[in-house]
């Protein structure tokens, strides 16, 4: 991602996360290149909240995740 070169400038960051029900999730990208910048992270979901994934999947306007992510040093 472009912003990668940029991160050692800052020192908090936060960003909201959004997942297609119906594309491939990035979540795991966004916090690998948060990790391997030194960031530690703290995810909060909030709006959808799904009590049983595992029996249906709820989504609202096409997501089925909103995940805020809290990062620091």
């Amino acid at each position: 991602m472009e912003i990668e070169k940029k991160l050692h400038f800052v020192k908090r960051i936060f960003i909201e996360y959004h997942s297609f029900i119906n594309r491939q999730q990035s979540l795991e990208i966004i916090l690998t290149i948060l990790k391997n910048n030194g960031f530690r992270y703290f995810l909060k979901i909030t709006g959808l909240i799904n009590k049983s994934p595992f029996v249906k999947i709820d989504s609202y306007n096409g997501y089925d995740n909103f995940i805020n992510i809290f990062c620091y040093r």
